[in-house]
Order: C-alpha cells, then structure tokens, then sequence
C-alpha cells in the first residue's frame, strides 16, 4: 500500500457532506471552528468566491478544493469584482430540506447561481487522525480539474449535482463515497504541487525520499535511523537528513515519532492487543521507552488514553 494510503487509512478519516450552497450577488456565509479532529472543506462546482480566515483570503474558482485541516473558522464571500456591483441588492439566505443535502442560498435553482458550493467536513479518529491533520499545512488548495482530467472531472461534478439534489435512495452514502475520493485527489495533488509548503504530503510524494518513507510505514518496528534510511535511497547520513528536512518541513527523528504514535494510537483503541507488544510493534524494545514518547505525543500515558476511549 503506498504511503498516502496507508495514512489515510489510518486516521480512519469519514466524509460529512453538510450543505448544497446556491449563492448569487451579495452574500456572506460565516463557519465557526470546528472540534478538534474535524477539517472544513469547499469544492465550487460552478462560478467562483473567495474564503477569509484569520491568516488571509483566498480565491476559489470552478474545481477548486480548499480544505482548512485545523478546523479554522472562516466566511464565503462573493469574489472581489462581484463587490462593486451595488445595484444587486443583499438577498436573505434561506435553507431547505427538499433534496439530499440542505441547500442554502439566496436562490432557489443553480441556474440562476452566481455559485454552486459544496460544504462539509472531513472527520477522523481521535489519535491517528488527529495527529494526521495536526501535520497537514493550515489550508490545501488545489484545482482538481486538472487533477483528474477535464471530461473525467465534468462527470464527477455532474454525478455529485445529481446525487445531491435528488433524494434518492442510497445518494447520500454516494455524495459521502465521491467526497472521500475527492479528498485523496486533493491530498495527492498538493503532494507534488512545487507551490506548496513543505511537510508530510511533499515528502511523501517526493520521487526520492518517496520510497525510504513507504519502507518506515511498511515496518515501524523496525530500529530506523538516519543512516538505515539513507541507504535506502543511496544517500549519505548527512545528505538524507538535509534533504528530508527541506521536503518534509520537519526532521527525521519527529516524523519517526509522530508516523509511530498514529499506529500505535490506532492499535490501542482498535485492539485488545497488550501495551507492551504495541510498543514493539512501532519500534520500541520497553514498554517504558513506548510509554514516555507516547506521553509526550498524545499528553498522557498509553493506558490511562485506552481507558479514556473506551468511555468516550
């Protein structure tokens, strides 16, 4: 299983398609934070917007994705040219039920849209998932029409209309399906984007260093260290460490950390399998040694953690 994958697998990530958003002229559609281990997304499916956060605006146009990985609060907003138009006059935003999704906007067909927006949230488990989206950049944003092709990506979009307007039978298990889908899509895409920041997704995706960190994740017990790593890929100690620092935005030594503790957290609240054996499955020859890194990741030691997930 190539890496990507396998960390999504995971983080036990679930799609949560919240609203159909049919907007035109003025507007302005408010989300408030999320709870940890919940991460807001945006696919505009026709016409175009712009998303402010705390850190800046960013303009979204047919085929964009954005997904905000902390959960950050954030507005929809019409694009900038769209704001000298002060003869459209501010239209109330109304809800209805009549279709798979909520739909909200101020009109009432996507014909008459300025845009069609799908809004919903990315959900994973407590531990791995959480720990995944911790090490994702604050926003991923792609265009997924070059992702997947433009007659490949027309049909998607058509399908994900489809099914989110007609209440159908099984559409709303259809919408969730095409919106994990769409999520590795993004995900991969950002990977190889030489515009984007460094961390896990870039490193992952590096035709190179790709390889040394599919090994770590095919055998977290295994004793890995800089040096075992580098010749995995024919690089010097020096070299390795240099290079994976500029591609993942982090050293070795914590993305060894943090890629065992998504493991071990889902063996721990999957499994009935001892703390001890756990430890050794990602690397760690004591159950002591297993429990201080563990502590010093999630905060509290690995027993009192199963406990607590066993009463949430």
């Amino acid at each position: 299983m190539d890496a990507l994958s396998q960390l999504l697998s995971l983080s036990r990530m679930t799609v949560r398609m919240d609203v159909h958003c049919l907007l035109a002229g003025k507007y302005a559609v408010a989300h408030e934070t999320l709870a940890p281990g919940e991460a807001p997304f945006h696919l505009v499916m026709a016409g175009k917007c712009r998303v402010r956060t705390v850190t800046g605006w960013t303009e979204l146009n047919a085929g964009d994705f954005l997904l905000l990985p902390h959960g950050d609060a954030h507005d929809v907003l019409p694009p900038r040219s769209a704001q000298s138009k002060t003869s459209r006059p501010v239209r109330r935003l109304r809800s209805s039920q009549d279709s798979t999704l909520p739909i909200k906007g101020n009109v009432r067909n996507a014909a008459d849209a300025d845009l069609d927006l799908l809004c919903g949230r990315f959900v994973c488990a407590y531990g791995a998932g959480s720990m995944l989206l911790r090490a994702l950049p604050s926003a991923v944003h792609v265009n997924l029409q070059n992702v997947a092709g433009g007659e490949l990506f027309s049909s998607l979009i058509a399908l994900l209309q489809r099914e989110a307007t007609l209440a159908q039978a099984g559409a709303l298990a259809v919408v969730n399906a095409l919106g994990q889908a769409i999520l590795t899509f993004a995900l991969r895409q950002h990977g190889v984007d030489e515009r984007a920041p460094p961390g896990l997704l870039t490193i992952m995706a590096d035709r190179r260093l790709g390889s040394s960190v599919r090994a770590v994740l095919q055998d977290l017990s295994r004793d890995w260290t800089i040096a075992s790593l580098g010749e995995k890929v024919s690089m010097s100690r020096a070299t390795y460490a240099r290079q994976f620092s500029a591609k993942a935005g982090m050293g070795v030594g914590e993305f060894l950390l943090t890629v065992r503790m998504m493991r071990a957290c889902d063996l721990i609240r999957h499994t009935d399998r001892g703390l001890a054996e756990i430890g050794q499955a990602v690397g760690y020859d004591s159950e002591a040694a297993f429990g201080k890194a563990f502590q010093k990741v999630v905060g509290e030691t690995p027993g009192r953690w199963r406990r607590s997930q066993k009463t949430a």
